[in-house]
């Protein structure tokens, strides 16, 4: 958020969210490029998806799945 004389400036603004996308590149990736709405200055980043490790726990509806017919005696 820009305030008052700040607004002269929103390309320091600007060159702090690119210099943060470019820092961010191995975590995410830019949905929206930075945008200034007002005196706002926006910019969407979404993360990047990794691919899940055979035998890692991700959702919990399985792991209480799994737990139950551990729990189950024979």
């Amino acid at each position: 958020m820009f305030r008052g004389r700040e607004m002269v400036h929103a390309e320091r603004g600007l060159a702090i969210l690119e210099r943060l996308s470019g820092e961010l590149t191995e975590l995410g990736t830019v949905e929206s490029p930075p945008k200034l709405e007002g005196r706002n200055m926006f910019m969407l980043l979404t993360p990047i998806k990794k691919e899940p490790v055979k035998g890692e726990k991700h959702d919990e509806a399985d792991v209480e799945a799994e737990e139950k017919t551990e729990a189950t005696p024979e």
